[in-house]
């Protein structure tokens, strides 16, 4: 006789699947509809300002989410199936969990409720946090921030047809964008962190004295001053799914020109 499954366990599968589904919008470009699954620090800025601009949105960047989902979110796993084109971008992990410490706890760029959300969740002042530290305790926290749910978490059982790495987004945005949307929108990376950076191990150092570094040079610590043993195997255990994910996905695609 099988067990039926456990009340806990229903409402948690109902979570996890309403918040893939919620994860996926869909547009059309030239007559064609495209589903794409929105994955944050995975170029989730530069397909909100080409959905934006193409239904005339021009209030502030706070309601710009709502406003999307009003307007091009779906309904249901079948709505994604029924694309022409489904679309999502993948990442090498340490580099998205990099870009995220980089970006919002170091700049500060829209950082407000991740902030206020660290505050919650590790009960210490986010200046005093290191990148070890932002790996060790708040990255495992996943269901507090969905800027740290594994990208994987996101998708649908749906076959992608485009599956693109963030390393050549704007090649396989010219693929099937054309080349004026994808260079309006791909050609630079729409929260921008990875201009100047440095190599010096900064992994223990806390974001408060990285940003008094940022704000007289410019400069911000790259993944070679972010990873030891230490944060590669937390962030490899975090995310080793999203590691399968992106072998299987580089294994299965011949590599662009």
């Amino acid at each position: 006789m099988v067990s039926q499954p456990s009340v806990p366990f229903l409402a948690s599968f109902r979570r996890s699947w309403r918040r893939r589904v919620n994860a996926h919008f869909k547009f059309e470009l030239d007559g064609r509809p495209i589903a794409y699954c929105y994955i944050r620090k995975n170029a989730s800025s530069a397909f909100k300002r080409m959905m934006l601009d193409k239904h005339g949105y021009d209030g502030p960047w706070s309601g710009a989410f709502a406003f999307m989902k009003q307007n091009c979110g779906v309904g249901s796993v079948e709505d994604v199936r029924s694309a022409s084109w489904r679309v999502y971008v993948y990442r090498d992990p340490f580099e998205r969990a990099a870009s995220l410490f980089r970006n919002k706890l170091v700049m500060q760029k829209d950082a407000d409720d991740l902030l206020a959300n660290f505050v919650r969740v590790m009960h210490s002042d986010p200046e005093d946090a290191t990148f070890t530290e932002f790996v060790r305790w708040y990255l495992p926290a996943k269901y507090a921030d969905p800027h740290v749910w594994a990208q994987s978490d996101h998708l649908l059982p749906v076959h992608y047809n485009c599956a693109w790495s963030m390393a050549c987004l704007q090649d396989h945005a010219r693929e099937i964008f054309g080349r004026e949307i994808a260079d309006r929108y791909f050609l630079m990376p729409a929260n921008q962190s990875s201009e100047h950076l440095f190599n010096d191990p900064s992994e223990d150092v806390p974001v408060r004295e990285l940003r008094q570094h940022y704000d007289r040079t410019g400069e911000l610590p790259g993944v070679r001053a972010l990873r030891n043993n230490e944060t590669s195997r937390m962030i490899h255990d975090l995310y080793e799914r999203d590691y399968e994910l992106e072998s299987s996905v580089q294994k299965s695609q011949p590599a662009l020109a």
